[in-house]
C-alpha cells in the first residue's frame, strides 16, 4: 500500500480510497475467516468481529464503537454475523449504495465464509418492504417474586376457572386438587377454554416451585432454545402432559400466558406492546395477555431461575419500564448456496 493509500487515522474519517467490493471481500476473508466465537454472547461476538475488521483494514480499534451508520464510514461499509439464512437489519433502511460484509458462522461457532454485497442487492431480497416493530422493557432486578396485578382483566371473567378463582391467593400453596377439564383439549397451543383458565394468583402459585430449578445455558446465541426448556417445565407446572409450541404469541393460548427468561434486565416484548388493545385471540387483547417473568442467573453452562413475576398485560408497565421508542426490523432471506461462491 503506497502512501496515499494509508488508512485514515480513524474507521470514522473518510478513507484516502474506497477498497472496491472484491478488494474489501478478500481482505475480510483472510482476516475473518477462523475466528472462534464459541462462548461469546451476541453483544460480544458482534464487538470482537468488529475488532478484527479493524485489523484486516489497517485501523487502530476505538475505546468504544459508535452506533454510526455505517459502523465502519471510511469504507461505508456495515458487518452482519450469520448463523442462518435469514438477515435482521434493525433500525436502519437498507442504503442501495453501502457495503454490508455477512460472515457466515457454523456450528461450531466458526466464522467460515465472508461475503461482501451492496445495499442494492440486500433490497432485491426484501419481498415485503415492510419492516417488523419490536418494543422493550427494563425490569427493575430489586423486585421480588410476586404477582403484580391483583386480579385478572375483568374482559377475561368468563374464562376463568371458578374453584380457582374462589381459593387462590398470592403465596398460598399450589392447589393440586383443582385441576384443568379432561373433557377438553389438554395441549397448551388450544385456545382458551371458558372456566379453564387458571387466575393469575393460580399461575404463580404453580409457577412458584420452579425456582432454583436449573436448565443448561446452551450456546449463548441460542436463547429461543433455552426458553423452550422452560417452556417445557412451566406446562408441565400447569397440568399438561404434553409440551406444544406453535411459535406465536402468546407462548400458551390455552391459559392466555407469554413466558419470559431473563438473564439481564432488557425484556425484549417482540410485536406487541403488553398494555395494548389490539385483539391478539378472539375476544382478547394483549392487556389482557398474563406475562410469567423468570429471572435467573448464570453459573458454570447451568441457568438457575432465582426469581418469577407474574403480571397482566394491563399492569405490565407497574413492574418494567418502557423502552422509549420502537426497534423496527427488515428481514430477509438469502437465497440458497450464497455463501458457497
Amino acid at each position: 500500500m503506497d502512501k496515499q493509500d494509508t488508512p485514515a487515522r480513524s474507521i470514522y474519517d473518510p478513507a484516502p480510497r474506497l477498497m472496491s467490493n472484491d478488494e474489501l471481500e478478500q481482505t475480510l476473508r483472510r482476516e475473518l475467516i477462523g475466528t472462534d466465537l464459541s462462548g461469546l454472547a451476541l453483544r460480544s461476538r458482534s464487538k470482537e468481529i468488529k475488532l478484527r475488521v479493524c485489523a484486516a483494514l489497517g485501523y487502530p480499534a476505538p475505546r468504544s464503537f459508535k452506533k454510526t451508520n455505517p459502523r465502519f464510514p471510511c469504507q461505508n461499509l456495515d458487518v452482519m454475523t450469520q448463523k442462518s439464512n435469514n438477515i435482521q437489519i434493525w433500525n436502519s433502511e437498507i442504503d442501495p449504495d453501502r457495503r454490508y460484509a455477512l460472515c457466515q458462522v457454523d456450528a461450531t461457532d466458526t466464522v467460515c465464509a465472508v461475503r461482501v454485497v451492496t445495499g442494492a442487492y440486500l433490497s432485491s431480497l426484501d419481498t415485503t418492504g415492510t419492516a417488523t416493530h419490536k418494543y422493550q422493557a427494563i425490569l427493575s432486578l430489586q423486585f421480588n417474586s410476586g404477582v403484580y396485578s391483583s386480579s385478572d382483566t375483568t374482559n377475561i371473567t368468563p374464562w376463568l376457572q371458578r374453584e380457582a378463582l374462589n381459593q387462590a391467593q398470592p403465596g398460598t400453596p399450589v392447589l393440586a386438587n383443582i385441576q384443568l377439564n379432561l373433557n377438553h383439549p389438554r395441549l397448551p397451543t388450544e385456545p382458551p377454554h371458558h372456566g379453564q383458565v387458571l387466575p393469575i394468583h393460580e399461575v404463580y402459585n404453580r409457577l412458584c416451585p420452579l425456582i432454583g430449578l436449573t436448565i443448561p445455558e446452551l450456546s449463548k446465541d441460542q436463547e429461543r432454545n433455552r426458553g423452550s426448556l422452560l417452556h417445557q417445565h412451566v406446562c408441565r407446572a400447569l397440568g399438561y402432559q404434553q409440551y406444544h409450541d406453535n411459535g406465536q404469541f402468546p407462548d400458551i393460548p390455552n391459559q392466555l400466558l407469554e413466558i419470559k427468561l431473563q438473564t439481564a434486565p432488557t425484556i425484549d416484548l417482540g410485536k406487541y406492546a403488553p398494555n395494548s388493545e389490539l385483539e391478539v385471540l378472539p375476544g382478547i387483547t394483549c392487556s389482557d395477555i398474563r406475562y410469567a417473568i423468570f429471572y435467573g442467573i448464570v453459573h458454570l453452562g447451568q441457568v438457575t431461575l432465582q426469581k418469577v413475576f407474574v403480571v397482566n398485560g394491563h399492569d405490565f408497565f407497574t413492574l418494567a419500564q418502557p423502552v422509549p421508542g420502537v426497534n423496527k426490523k427488515l428481514q430477509m432471506h438469502l437465497p440458497l448456496g450464497f455463501f458457497s461462491r
